[in-house]
This record gives structure tokens, C-alpha cells and sequence, in this order.
């Protein structure tokens, strides 16, 4: 697939969404073979367009992973003895829904809680 850059005219609003899963059921940050396909799915929810992944397991437990989309990339990193999930989401395109994604993987992880802060790391307006 030949991916198509932005105009070099047009604006660029690259935003960093950096998210917390709180007190997540452990089992459901322990493998790779359960998380991933929740991962990528819910990547694929936000309307982000996919383009490969990358997950390892560590041992006894944890996961580590990232999606690359056209937008830029999701990543996680998993300490189910502490029932934490880091979520990293780096995109240039305000047509990623992040609340999508969010809600979709929280259905299968369960967190008691999460904290979302956002960034907008760069902007320019060509206007």
C-alpha cells in the first residue's frame, strides 16, 4: 500500500495522547496472545489507518507493544502485578477518535481508572 503524504501546504497539528489504565483486571495485561488483538482492534476503532504492529511478552508476565498507523503510532506497555497499563499515542490527524480507542480497550482491561492528558506537540497553520 503507497501511503500518501500531506500536502506540504497544508496545517499540521501533531498531538500526544498519554493514557493511564488503573487497577486493570491483571489477566488481561499478562499476554500478548489476549492483548494484541484487543490492542489492534480498538486501534482500528479509533479510524486510525493500520499499518503493522509489534508485540513482545515478558516473562513470568507483561506485555510491551506498538501499532504504526498512517498517523503515527499506539504503544503499550503492561505491569499486570500492579494492574497498570501505559497507553502512548502520537497522531497527526485530528480524525483519530482517542476516546473511541479508549473506551474499547477499557471494556476488556477493566481499569478502576484512567488519566488522559493530552499535548498538542506541534502546530502550524499554512493559512
Amino acid at each position: 500500500m503507497a501511503l500518501v503524504a500531506p500536502k506540504s501546504n497544508s496545517d499540521l497539528n501533531v498531538l500526544s495522547h498519554n493514557i493511564e489504565f488503573v487497577d486493570c483486571e491483571p489477566r488481561s495485561l499478562a499476554r500478548v496472545a489476549e492483548l494484541a488483538p484487543r490492542f489492534v482492534q480498538a486501534v482500528k476503532l479509533s479510524g486510525a489507518t493500520y499499518l503493522s504492529e509489534q508485540f513482545e511478552q515478558f516473562e513470568p508476565e507483561g506485555v510491551t507493544g506498538v501499532v504504526v498507523v498512517a498517523e503515527s503510532h499506539f504503544s503499550i506497555h503492561t505491569w499486570p502485578e500492579h494492574g497498570l497499563a501505559v497507553i502512548d499515542v502520537l497522531t497527526c490527524s485530528e480524525q483519530v477518535d482517542i476516546d473511541s480507542f479508549v473506551l474499547s480497550l477499557a471494556e476488556f482491561c477493566k481499569p478502576k481508572d484512567v488519566k488522559r492528558e493530552s499535548i498538542n506537540r506541534v502546530s502550524i497553520d499554512n493559512s
